[in-house]
């Protein structure tokens, strides 16, 4: 049985304008077959006049029979509609967990999952005005071991044009640039790894012509 439920309230719309973050984003995924029953919503409105409020969906939480046993996806969301974390289960047990933050502008900023190994990854980075990721660290975290790496991306009129990712030590272990070639947006890739030879990578769009 699939059972999909809302909780959902409304604000004042001056909560809105804020940027909703579309960098990020966790689809649950399932397994095994499973029937589904039609979605269940329910809505808290407050008493304030309909033309001045929006709704905001503040959590959802997915329910799957499997021939496994039984799976579960929860997400919340904050006051202006962002997603705050999202996390599965099997049965009861918490399996994986994604956490995301905002900036004051609204990009999100930094991504943190936790696994039931005991696995961390957080990666958390700095925006430009208009969302784009400027720089960034990343630190993965096992019982054995922990990976430190650190990025930068570059831009030209909106379009990034160079991405360099280095290691504790600030050696550079990747550089791409990007020589856009039409107004389409194709573009063509060039990518150097350490100890690797040069990769050349070739994309070509034509707007469905």
């Amino acid at each position: 049985m699939f059972v999909v439920s809302f909780m959902i309230i409304s604000l004042l719309c001056g909560c809105a304008g804020h940027p909703v973050d579309t960098q990020s984003t966790t689809e649950a995924e399932t397994t095994g077959e499973a029937s589904t029953t039609e979605a269940e919503t329910t809505d808290e409105i407050s008493d304030t006049d309909e033309t001045s409020q929006r709704t905001v969906l503040l959590n959802t939480e997915t329910t799957n029979e499997t021939p496994y046993g039984t799976e579960k996806y929860v997400m919340e969301y904050d006051e202006y509609g962002r997603m705050t974390s999202s996390k599965t289960y099997s049965g009861t047990a918490e399996m994986s967990a994604t956490y995301f933050t905002y900036d004051e502008k609204g990009y999100c900023n930094s991504e943190k999952i936790t696994s039931s190994s005991g696995t961390e990854m957080r990666d958390e980075w700095t925006n430009d005005a208009d969302g784009n990721i400027l720089s960034g660290t990343k630190k993965t975290e096992w019982s054995f071991r922990e990976l430190i790496t650190s990025y930068s991306y570059q831009y030209d009129n909106g379009r990034v044009v160079s991405y360099i990712l280095k290691n504790a030590s600030g050696q550079t272990q990747e550089e791409r640039t990007y020589q856009y070639t039409d107004e389409y947006g194709s573009y063509i890739m060039t990518v150097k790894k350490q100890h690797q030879p040069e990769t050349v990578f070739t994309y070509s769009y034509n707007a469905n012509k």
